[in-house]
């Protein structure tokens, strides 16, 4: 679709302005990205605006969060004006607060993923034990003998 960007019209009806993303154009899909809604009624209740940015996974039965996504792959909802971790506050919205010193581990590995069933509460250095070997991040390397 990206070729269609600036060339395609927005496809929300009466409005005259080019593609720019999801088929709407700039204005429609930052009303979207805003409030989850392209017509820019806001939805109020930050639970259904964070579900209006997840989509079930049929063959991971992880719920995959579509919103904006960080450089590392980690979904961002933005909230009370300012920018949360979406698996965060999908763990604070069903299980409760996250205890102190405490991270989130993706159990399924997916960290766009933001089912609750798939999110756990663990110390730092759990998360990292946890990290498979060979996945680029720090502590998944396999422990190898200093040199002599």
């Amino acid at each position: 679709m990206a070729k269609l960007q600036g060339v395609a019209p927005c496809s929300i009806p009466g409005c005259p302005a080019l593609y720019y993303g999801r088929g709407w154009c700039q204005r429609h899909y930052m009303r979207w990205y805003r409030s989850g809604d392209p017509l820019g009624s806001t939805l109020q209740d930050p639970g259904l605006r964070f579900e209006s940015f997840t989509l079930t996974s049929p063959d991971t039965e992880c719920l995959l969060w579509i919103g904006a996504i960080s450089d590392t792959g980690y979904g961002n909802f933005w909230l009370n004006g300012g920018t949360v971790l979406a698996h965060r506050f999908s763990y604070e919205r069903t299980v409760g607060p996250i205890p102190e010193g405490l991270q989130i581990d993706h159990l399924c590995r997916v960290r766009r993923c933001v089912s609750p069933d798939h999110l756990e509460a663990v110390t730092p250095s759990e998360n990292n034990i946890r990290v498979p070997v060979n996945s680029g991040r720090f502590g998944s390397r396999p422990l190898t003998e200093a040199p002599a």
